[in-house]
């Protein structure tokens, strides 16, 4: 299980990671003439709320961390969990700390260190350490 878990944490920041630094458009953000092609553009565009990845980890956690409290661990719910966790991670030093940019080195290192910390964490809970 931990394994599935390391897997679905750092797969998603990859992945997320590569597609947003692809796909989004930082010119033009938060403007009628946002070209990026993200999903949570859409969305923003669709509904007029500023979504990002970190608002589906949000809902993803909310709708795990019940199932995970009432069943205990399993490889599903291990793999949605590192998916939900990697998205909040990914984004919290910027929401938290406005001045650093989402794509600046300092926002990818503090993501990087809390991935690497989240997992610390997982692996601490499931060893019974």
């Amino acid at each position: 299980m931990i394994t599935a878990f390391l897997i679905s944490l750092f797969a998603t920041f990859i992945i997320i990671r590569i597609f947003s630094h692809l796909w989004h458009d930082m010119e033009t953000y938060g403007t009628p003439e946002e070209k990026s092609k993200t999903i949570t553009c859409w969305l923003r565009k669709k509904t007029g709320f500023d979504f990002h990845h970190l608002h589906f980890g949000i809902l993803i956690l909310v709708f795990i961390i019940p199932l995970i409290l009432l069943n205990s661990f399993n490889i599903i719910l291990i793999i949605f969990l590192g998916i939900g966790l990697s998205l909040v991670t990914d984004q919290i030093v910027p929401l938290i700390f406005r001045k650093i940019c989402y794509f600046s080195n300092t926002g990818i290192i503090s993501s990087i260190i809390l991935h690497l910390i989240t997992a610390l964490i997982f692996f601490s809970i499931l060893s019974g350490g």
